[in-house]
C-alpha cells in the first residue's frame, strides 16, 4: 500500500472522537478532493472555506461564541454549525439549488431536456411527489432528485464516523424508497444525487 494511505488509516485508528473519525472517513472518500483539481477558477473565499473544512480548522480564526442565527449552538464546540444551522431559513437550500441547477445545465448540454421541480408526475394525483429534475436522453427518461448533506451535523456525525460516504448513503437509500415506484410508474429511471459538504458524492 502507498505510504499516505497506511498513514491515513493510522490517523483513523487512533482518533479518539466521533468528530476525528467523521473528518478522516469525509475527506477521504472517493471524489471528495475533485474540487482541489478542477480547471474552472474558485474564489479566493470558496477555496479558503474548502481547504479549512477539509482539513479540520474553523471557517474563521475569530467565531462569536453562540451562532448570531439561533442564538442556541455554541460556535466553539460547532464551528461549522452555520452548514446545517435550523435558522437558515431559505438559504439553507442555496445549495440544493445550485446542484440541481448544474445537472439541468450539463443534461442540456448533452443534447437532453430538464424539467426542474415537475410537478405533474404520477398516476395518482393525491399521493404525487415532486423530484428536483425530469429528463429525456436520448430515448431514456431520467428522474432524479438532490441532496447535500453535512456529515459534521450533529445527526450525522456518529454515521459518518462510521465508513466513507455513510451519510450520503442513507440519503440515497431515502430518496430511492420515496421516488423508485414513481419512476417506474412513469417508465423511467431514477438515480438519487447525493453530495456531502466536504466533496464526497454518493455512489449511486
Amino acid at each position: 500500500r502507498p505510504q499516505h494511505i497506511k498513514v491515513a488509516n493510522k490517523l483513523r485508528d487512533e482518533a479518539k472522537s466521533d468528530e476525528e473519525k467523521a473528518l478522516l472517513q469525509a475527506t477521504r472518500a472517493k471524489k471528495a478532493s475533485m474540487w482541489m483539481r478542477t480547471s474552472q477558477v474558485i474564489d479566493n473565499q470558496a477555496f479558503t472555506l474548502g481547504f479549512r473544512l477539509r482539513f479540520g480548522f474553523a471557517p474563521d480564526d475569530s467565531l462569536p461564541d453562540i451562532c448570531p442565527l439561533c442564538h442556541k449552538k455554541d460556535m466553539q464546540l460547532d464551528a461549522w454549525h452555520w452548514l446545517s444551522c435550523q435558522s437558515l431559513g431559505a438559504k439553507r437550500i442555496h445549495r440544493h439549488n445550485a446542484l440541481q441547477d448544474e445537472l439541468a445545465r450539463w443534461i442540456s448540454q448533452l443534447g437532453g431536456y430538464t424539467q426542474t421541480q415537475p410537478r405533474e408526475i404520477g398516476m395518482d394525483e393525491e399521493k404525487r411527489k415532486i423530484p428536483d429534475t425530469d429528463s429525456l436522453i436520448g430515448s431514456s427518461r431520467v428522474i432524479t432528485d438532490e441532496s447535500v448533506v453535512h456529515p459534521f451535523a450533529p445527526s450525522n456525525v456518529r454515521a459518518a464516523a462510521e465508513g466513507e460516504l455513510k451519510c450520503a448513503t442513507v440519503v440515497e437509500k431515502q430518496k430511492s424508497d420515496k421516488y423508485q415506484v414513481l419512476a417506474q410508474q412513469c417508465g423511467a429511471l431514477f438515480f438519487p444525487i447525493v453530495m456531502e459538504t466536504t466533496g464526497g458524492m454518493g455512489k449511486q
